[in-house]
C-alpha cells in the first residue's frame, strides 16, 4: 500500500536494506546512478515521499495548485496567421495544413 499525501511507508525498505529516511538527504532522482534500477528508483520514490521530497507524485488528490494539464490550450490562436507554413519552427500553429514537414 502506497502511503498518503506527503508520508514516508515506515515498512518499506530499499534493494539495500535501508529505511525511507536514509533517503531524506539524497537526490532520490539519480539513485540509478548509484546502481538502484528504474523500478527500483520509482518504487523509492512512490513509497518515501517525505523523505524524497516527491509529496507532489501522490495518487491522492492534491490540496494545492498544480502543473496538471488543462483540458485545452490556455492561449488562442495567433491575430495575423500566416498563408504558407515558415520554414521555422513558431510558436502558433498555421490555420491551413501543408505537406511540408
Amino acid at each position: 500500500t502506497l502511503p498518503t499525501q506527503c508520508e514516508d511507508d515506515q515498512t518499506y525498505r530499499s534493494p539495500f536494506g535501508f529505511a525511507c529516511h536514509v533517503y531524506q538527504y539524497m537526490e532520490c532522482s539519480l539513485l540509478e546512478e548509484i546502481g538502484y534500477s528504474l523500478a527500483e528508483k520509482n518504487e523509492l520514490t512512490m513509497r518515501c515521499k517525505k523523505s524524497c521530497d516527491s509529496c507532489f507524485l501522490s495518487t491522492e488528490p492534491p490540496t494545492l495548485q498544480t502543473l496538471a494539464p488543462t483540458e485545452r490550450p490556455t492561449h488562442d490562436l495567433s491575430e495575423n496567421p500566416t498563408n504558407v507554413p515558415r520554414t521555422a519552427p513558431s510558436m502558433m500553429p498555421s490555420l491551413i495544413s501543408s505537406d511540408i514537414p
